[in-house]
């Protein structure tokens, strides 16, 4: 392959073809790469018991790292993790940020662990240079501590200029199925099922073998 792809370079270089319009990506096919994704964004929003209230939420502290594998078909998430620091969620009133935390977020024993999520062996057809394609994320997410099954549709795009990626989700919560009361106060009661989006900012994938060699 190493020798295949020389004599292209060298035919280009005779046409006079500049050998950039190719992405930079790994230099086999099928070579895993790894995605690291710092500040992306995770909003949520949920229903309460008064007709047209609602609680929403936002944070940008949320952290992933994604190992994918391209195919000519699209690309496999052979592994993706991702961790939410529950205190980063803010809903703009500190006093309900606090309820939030204290009788959703925190264990028996007074910790507040972070959100966490992982999910291995995901295959993403369609995913290719300039297209978008949607892909059904499933593995497991540890909310207070506790690992459930879990199920996002993300929709990815892989820049056409670059070998770069950005991604939007959205997904659904229940609340009882992590054992969580739905929280009230002063009279407001919120729903089971707490509606969310995660917004990854355009990342640019980068090779294993290279990113090892740095560490």
């Amino acid at each position: 392959m190493p020798r295949l792809w020389n004599a292209v370079l060298i035919l280009f270089a005779i046409l006079g073809i500049p050998a950039s319009i190719f992405p930079a990506t790994s230099d086999e096919p099928g070579k895993p790469e790894a995605i690291q994704i710092e500040h992306a964004t995770a909003t949520f929003q949920v229903g309460t018991n008064m007709p047209g209230l609602f609680v929403k939420g936002k944070s940008e502290a949320l952290q992933a790292r994604v190992q994918i594998r391209r195919s000519p078909d699209g690309v496999t998430l052979e592994h993706i993790e991702a961790q939410l620091p529950v205190k980063t969620l803010a809903t703009g009133i500190a006093l309900r940020d606090q309820h939030m935390r204290e009788h959703v977020f925190t264990t028996p024993d007074g910790q507040v662990p972070d959100m966490t999520f992982e999910g291995e062996g995901i295959s993403c057809p369609g995913i290719l240079p300039g297209h978008e394609g949607s892909c059904r994320v499933s593995g497991t997410l540890s909310i207070r501590g506790t690992a459930r099954n879990f199920s996002v549709l993300l929709k990815i795009r892989e820049a056409g200029s670059a070998p770069a990626f950005r991604a939007v989700g959205d997904g659904v919560v229940k609340l009882s199925d992590y054992g969580i009361e739905q929280p009230s106060q002063f009279g407001v009661k919120t729903e089971n099922e707490i509606q969310f989006r995660i917004e990854f900012p355009e990342t640019t994938a980068t090779a294993l073998t290279t990113q090892a060699g740095r560490q």
